[in-house]
């Protein structure tokens, strides 16, 4: 091995460890923890990603508090207290901002076109005198619902209608908060902004602890008082901790035993020493250029590539054994060694990038990531233990034992007898695979902390807040064709929630009625406003001569407007405007759905301008269409490998290709007679044992 070779790739190596040091803080500001950030994007359609993407955006930066009590007061009072507690942290309050009587002056101009769909079925067939006695009643009724002189709205039109807007949702203003009442328990509302993004690490420890502190402190104050929490902070730095725990556990676990391992079959500490160098440098060039190349590193890939441990010391501890009792010039040796141990880096990192075959992102990035770390290694191997590796190694007590054993250790033998033995092994596996089950469902993959999922639920049904991951889009040529398309879907959507089968909806076209439906209702309210309605009203009430309600207004109510008023930041997320092919869209979501039979019926739903997107249902498909091509590439794989071992090891080449073959279809055949799934994880299982399995039988032969 050169030694300019091995100069060039210290220098390369110090370099990259100096950048490293240097961006020490931007790398750890770039880590992520969430988890549908290793999700694949909508393959369909853009305006569904876009949708999805600003509801993930939206959601992430919000934390939802629930403070109950026995007693509207004193969760009122808890309430005040948690907030004063966490003044210090960086959340911005949201629970003040909606103005119900901001809301209600907004919208009273267009009052006309705004009408709820009981008075408008009520204006097509009720005649002049219902009309007369309703404004009659509305006169002598002490207080207005929505705080407007009856002379404002005789006919309680909009009234209603900004009833009807408000019964969407549970929560209610008192002064200056926010209530929700349920099942005897009264609950504080606490809606707060976080200043940052939700995957920061260093942001989700703060407010986690600073949180956790505050509630804490609450429970001495107000025993009676509890708080339950939502938002994705909360469950993203508790995913925070696991990860970096695990990554602790396995990397601790493993140089421990590498440590161990390497004692007793290795004689000396600087051949330990030696041993954490390639695992070292694998890490360094792994963290950076993965870094590099993706615009963030995600915990997750963190915790796969703990795994590099136990590969990368593979290439050195070969280098050992192939020096056992020798003394060979180390570069002689490592010439001699370079062959085989290139075909063990070619068919691991083959492996790895394997996962480059999916249309999953975590998944790219966890190749890229042990693909750079195990060829980093391997360099380091190659190019500088000829230099700075022991000439010989003395065995240890391990080494010894592994000897005696492998002496007596029974040898499989390609005769009749071995043969016979080969097929039964097969036979008893068949039933096994016979048995193998697919599940496909990504939420079987989910792992969340029961405790905190029980609290968003909580928070969630109470609310009533939407699914995030189950909608409609609509789209359409403008305004009034997405809104038009999206009041033919509501109804039908109403009707369904009229069965039980749905808790609620959202839509902007609650909101904001499509400018045909305004114009349908200025022409059914039109009579409200002649002698046959007027004239006996005004007798009834004795009101003067000349009284009239206030003149009939013909403004349009457009989304923009609605976007720039006081509702404007709870609308937002609802309309996603024009795309870059010029057309409109917008989202419907959808509150308390469950069973696949009423997602079969939304499905249903969906058609020209309107389409449903169910993204677990969507994942797991996907899953399920990869697992099965993958599975093929899998399979065809183990069948090229013999091909390509026998062009080195000839006839060899079954003694490398048989006990990697013989783990795959053993385990598979413990998979099925268990009763566990496969899924696409457990393919991609398949195909790195084929890579690093192929390691060992080259490194014995």
């Amino acid at each position: 091995m050169s030694r300019r070779l091995a100069w060039a790739w210290l220098a390369l190596t110090l370099l990259l460890g100096a950048w490293t040091a240097l961006s020490y803080q931007h790398l750890i500001a770039r880590l992520n923890v969430d988890l549908f950030a290793l999700l694949p994007r909508d393959e369909h359609d853009s305006r569904a990603e876009a949708a999805l993407q600003r509801l993930a955006e939206q959601g992430e930066r919000q934390l939802v508090l629930l403070v109950s009590a026995p007693d509207l007061a004193e969760a009122g009072a808890a309430s005040r207290t948690l907030e004063a507690a966490l003044k210090p942290l960086p959340l911005a309050e949201q629970h003040g901002a909606f103005d119900p009587a901001g809301v209600r002056d907004f919208f009273l101009p267009y009052r006309d076109g705004l009408v709820a769909h009981a008075d408008a079925e009520a204006l097509a067939k009720q005649p002049p005198v219902y009309w007369v006695r309703r404004a009659a009643s509305a006169a002598f009724t002490p207080v207005s619902a929505i705080g407007l002189r009856w002379q404002q709205d005789p006919f309680e039109l909009f009234t209603h209608w900004l009833l009807e807007r408000a019964q969407s949702s549970p929560v209610r203003p008192d002064g200056d908060r926010l209530i929700v009442s349920e099942g005897g328990r009264h609950h504080a509302v606490l809606i707060y902004r976080i200043e940052g993004s939700a995957f920061s690490l260093a942001l989700q420890e703060r407010i986690h602890d600073g949180v956790n502190a505050s509630i804490a402190e609450l429970a001495k104050s107000h025993p009676q008082a509890r708080v339950r929490r939502a938002g994705v902070v909360v469950h993203a730095a508790t995913a925070a901790r696991n990860a970096q725990s695990e990554v602790s556990l396995i990397g601790t676990g493993s140089t421990i035993g590498v440590v161990l391992l390497s004692l007793l079959a290795f004689r000396g500490w600087w051949r330990l020493v030696l041993l954490m160098v390639p695992i070292a440098v694998g890490s360094l060039w792994a963290v950076a250029l993965t870094a590099a190349v993706f615009d963030q590193l995600h915990m997750i890939t963190l915790v796969f590539g703990s795994s590099l441990i136990g590969v990368a010391v593979d290439y050195a501890e070969y280098a050992y054994c192939a020096s056992l009792d020798g003394d060979k010039d180390p570069r002689v040796r490592y010439r001699e060694l370079a062959p085989g141990m290139a075909v063990a880096l070619a068919t691991t990192v083959l492996a790895y990038l394997g996962l480059l075959l999916t249309p999953f992102p975590g998944l790219a990035q966890m190749a890229a990531f042990s693909a750079i770390g195990i060829i980093a290694a391997w360099l380091c191997v190659m190019l500088w233990f000829p230099f700075i590796g022991p000439r010989s190694v003395q065995p240890g007590p391990a080494t010894r034992l592994f000897e005696w054993c492998g002496a007596r250790w029974p040898v499989w033998r390609a005769n009749r007898r071995g043969w016979v033995l080969l097929l039964l092994g097969a036979i008893a596996m068949a039933p096994g695979i016979y048995l193998l089950r697919a599940n496909d469902d990504v939420r079987a993959l989910a792992v969340t902390d029961p405790a905190l999922l029980a609290e968003h639920t909580d928070v969630a049904r109470a609310l009533r807040l939407p699914s995030p991951a189950q909608l409609f889009v609509v789209s359409g040529r403008d305004e009034n064709e997405v809104l038009v398309r999206e009041e033919a879907l509501t109804a039908r959507l109403s009707a369904m929630q009229a069965e039980g089968r749905l808790a609620g909806f959202e839509a902007i076209s609650a909101w904001v009625p499509s400018a045909s439906r305004q114009h349908a209702l200025w022409q059914l309210g039109a009579p409200l406003h002649s002698d046959a309605v007027l004239a006996p009203l005004r007798e009834a009430l004795e009101l003067d001569a000349e009284w009239t309600p206030p003149p009939a207004t013909d403004r349009i109510l457009h989304v923009d407007d609605a976007l720039a008023s006081p509702l404007g930041p709870l609308l937002r997320g609802l309309w996603l405007g024009r795309g870059s092919d010029g057309r409109y869209a917008s989202v419907v979501l959808l509150k308390g759905l469950s069973g696949q039979a009423d997602s079969a019926r939304l499905a249903a739903m969906a058609g020209e301008g309107v389409r449903w997107v169910d993204k677990p249902a969507e994942i797991s498909e996907l899953f399920g269409r990869y697992r099965v091509r993958l599975g093929w590439m899998v399979a065809i794989a183990y069948l090229l490998t013999f091909p390509l071992l026998w062009l080195r090891y000839r006839e060899r080449t079954w003694r490398l290709w048989l006990p990697v073959a013989l783990a795959a279809g053993g385990t598979l055949a413990i998979f099925g007679m268990a009763g566990v799934p496969v899924q696409l994880l457990v393919v991609l299982g398949l195909l790195l044992v084929l890579g690093t399995g192929v390691d060992y039988g080259v490194f014995i032969d």
